[in-house]
């Protein structure tokens, strides 16, 4: 949960206790929740998109691999690794795999 780094920053209203509430949330929903797969577009140095709604603090590569590593590190703590497809080639590539993975486990 990006909660976490959030309630540690006095920028934002998201309290430490907030934060707390929130991790018991996911814990429970951690034992409904099931996945297939989860898909995963790590960052790539010059293709951040500033659409108005991002945090630009975070717009620079090296916050956006610090932010990513974060992101890959709460799936694995909620055990959810092996279910993770990182997608890192061209779009057409990264759609074509996504595809065919999606296909092989509707008709698995």
């Amino acid at each position: 949960m990006y909660a976490n780094n959030y309630s540690n920053d006095g920028r934002y209203a998201l309290t430490r206790e907030d934060y707390s509430r929130l991790y018991e949330y996911a814990v429970t929903m951690n034992y409904i929740a099931d996945y297939s797969r989860i898909f995963v577009l790590p960052p790539h140095e010059n293709s951040f998109v500033q659409d108005g709604t991002r945090d630009s603090i975070h717009a620079d590569f090296e916050a956006r691999k610090e932010q990513f590593q974060i992101l890959m590190n709460l799936i694995e703590e909620f055990y959810f690794a092996s279910k993770i497809v990182i997608l890192d080639g061209s779009f057409v590539d990264n759609f074509e795999k996504a595809k065919n993975i999606i296909k092989g486990d509707i008709y698995e």
